[in-house]
């Protein structure tokens, strides 16, 4: 790790409580016209978020009425199920179902669920995920505007680790 790094991490309780913990609970907020303009404007919402803090792993309920989303990356799978847990869409690769698309390509559901469930378990985890084997992390320059300063973080992630941009 660096400094800078170190600085952040122990100013959200320490490395120690990122080793000791295995899963992370959240009510999260998904709204805006973002989902309507990819065609899946009743998909999100209030949402309860489990996410696995030492694998990319996570599940939304609910994704839909009467449906909940799980997000695999080391299966390489974003499945949605009803609610008695039969399986009603499944995508595997999702990274590559979406290549060639461009900004007004609208999305299926499963790719919904894979782009809201990566970006989640990443908002959620920071900035404990920048400790994951494969992340490289470096303080680069300062950052001044408005009368302050600001320290900044560039991370790379490594390709398991699934996102949008390679």
């Amino acid at each position: 790790m660096n400094d800078l790094l170190d600085f952040v991490i122990e100013h959200h309780g320490g490395i120690d409580r990122w080793y000791e913990a295995s899963t992370v609970s959240a009510t999260v907020h998904v709204h805006g016209g973002f989902w309507t303009f990819k065609g899946q404007p009743d998909r999100l919402g209030a949402q309860s978020v489990t996410a696995d803090i030492h694998r990319q792993r996570i599940t939304m309920t609910p994704f839909g009425d009467g449906f909940s989303l799980e997000f695999d990356a080391g299966l390489d799978r974003a499945r949605i199920t009803g609610s008695r847990g039969q399986v009603q869409n499944e995508l595997t690769a999702p990274r590559p179902s979406m290549a060639g698309y461009t900004g007004d390509t609208q999305w299926s559901a499963t790719q919904t669920g894979y782009f809201i469930s990566y970006a989640t378990w990443m908002y959620l985890l920071e900035p404990f995920l920048f400790t994951l084997p494969g992340v490289r992390t470096r303080e680069i320059e300062l950052w001044s505007e408005v009368g302050e300063t600001w320290r900044r973080l560039e991370v790379r992630f490594p390709a398991v680790i699934a996102r949008t941009a390679p």
